[in-house]
C-alpha cells in the first residue's frame, strides 16, 4: 500500500509491529508494508507508520512485523510529515549492534591537546569480520590485534563517520561504557554506495 491517503484508516490495512529502539522502551504501532519496488536491494523493504504513533524512530531500532524482525535503516517525513517511511532489513542479516561515538575537543583552559570527551552519535546493526581463520592464528602467535571489519547500512547518521571516531562492539545498550573500544583505521563505500565498510582495530587496554 502506497496511497496513504488511506492510511489514517488502518484496520483493514496494517499490522500490529513491536517496535524497541536500542535504547529505551519497547511499544506497540500500526505499520503498513510498502508495495513499491525500487529499493536498492531485493532485501531491504518499507514500513509506513504515523508519526503520532511513533514521534521519532531511531534509526537502528527494531521492528517484530508477523513473526519476523526488522532492523531500521532510515527514515523519511512523508505525506506532510504525518506519517515515517521505514526503510528495513532483516535483523538476521547483521551479528550484532554497535555504538558510534564522535569525539568533542575539550577546552581545559591551558592546552590544545586535552584528550576529548566521547559522545554517542548513533547506534546501527552491522556484519563483523575478523578475518580468516590463519590470519586469527597468526595474530595470536605474534601477540599482535587483528583489525576487524564492521560492514553497515549507509543513511543520513553513518554517512558522517570520519576516522576521529570510535566504535563499541560488542556493546550491551544498558552499559555501553563498559564495551571494548575500536579505534577506525578507514570508512570506504560498499556495493552501490548502500552500505559503508569501516576497517578499526580493538583497543588495548
Amino acid at each position: 500500500m502506497d496511497d496513504l491517503a488511506g492510511f489514517f484508516d488502518i484496520g483493514e490495512f496494517a499490522s500490529l509491529a513491536v517496535y524497541a529502539p536500542p535504547v529505551g522502551e519497547a511499544l506497540s504501532i500500526p505499520v503498513v508494508r510498502s508495495t513499491k519496488a525500487g529499493f536498492e536491494s531485493a532485501e531491504i523493504v518499507a514500513f509506513h507508520a504515523r508519526v503520532s504513533d511513533i514521534p521519532f524512530p531511531q534509526i537502528g531500532g527494531k521492528l517484530s512485523v508477523d513473526g519476523l524482525d526488522w532492523v531500521i535503516l532510515d527514515r523519511i517525513s512523508k505525506d506532510s510529515s504525518l506519517v515515517w517511511q521505514l526503510r528495513a532489513a532483516r535483523l538476521d542479516r547483521y551479528d550484532g549492534i554497535v555504538l558510534i561515538e564522535r569525539p568533542e575537543a575539550v577546552d581545559d583552559g591551558y592546552t590544545s591537546d586535552a584528550p576529548p570527551t566521547w559522545l554517542e552519535h548513533s547506534w546501527t546493526w552491522a556484519v563483523v569480520s575478523f578475518g580468516r581463520g590463519d590470519e586469527r592464528r597468526e595474530a595470536a602467535r605474534e601477540g599482535t590485534v587483528l583489525p576487524a571489519t564492521f560492514k553497515m547500512p549507509r543513511n543520513a547518521e553513518t554517512s558522517e563517520i570520519t576516522g576521529a571516531f570510535r566504535l563499541r562492539y560488542p556493546v550491551n545498550p544498558l552499559s555501553p561504557e563498559i564495551a571494548p573500544v575500536w579505534d577506525i583505521v578507514s570508512v570506504a563505500p560498499f556495493g552501490l554506495n548502500e552500505a559503508i565498510e569501516i576497517t578499526a582495530r580493538r583497543r588495548d587496554e
